[in-house]
């Protein structure tokens, strides 16, 4: 009934109640229409998010998003901020990341300015970005229960890259 009371019998919930927290926020490729999945969502140089953003398609983000975000491809513009991680097949960041970012491919411009790990298959740094991050070149579907363990070296060290300076700046 639109706008007038629920009958008792209305009342069932259709929430899901999964506790995994990505896939489960992740609706299936069979609901989401082909053209759903193909377009990309844009949070505007005007826009400020709290929460989590999941999605099947593209997100290219120019304003601030306080929260996780996972989707196939993720673009962070020049403009844009992210304080979360980041998760998706194809990472672009020119803009500011404050947070572990995951990606079978990661390219970070030299307008970017990167604070987290970055757990990739393959990584682009162009000269001039600001970059202040841990690589751990692994898989990216790997569960994620192996991401908090290191992985040691025969001589015992982590065997990760930390690279704190701006990429090509002068010594």
């Amino acid at each position: 009934m639109l706008f007038g009371k629920r009958s008792p019998s209305d009342s069932t919930d259709t929430r899901q109640t999964d506790t995994r927290q990505e896939d489960a926020m992740i609706p299936k490729k069979s609901q989401v229409g082909r053209d759903a999945a193909e377009m990309t969502s844009v949070i505007g140089a005007d826009m400020s998010i709290v929460g989590d953003i999941v999605s099947h398609g593209s997100i290219h983000v120019e304003g601030t998003l306080e929260g996780d975000v996972a989707a196939e491809s993720i673009v962070v513009g020049e403009h844009g901020e992210v304080r979360g991680n980041v998760r998706a097949r194809s990472v672009r960041v020119l803009g500011k990341v404050s947070g572990d970012v995951r990606g079978q491919s990661i390219s970070i411009g030299r307008t970017a300015a990167v604070l987290g790990t970055l757990f990739h298959e393959q990584l682009e740094v162009e000269k001039g970005a600001t970059v202040e991050f841990r690589c751990k070149p692994e898989p990216y579907d790997q569960p994620q229960a192996a991401e908090a363990k290191g992985t040691d070296d025969a001589d015992g060290r982590d065997n990760v890259l930390l690279l704190t300076d701006a990429v090509g700046a002068a010594a």
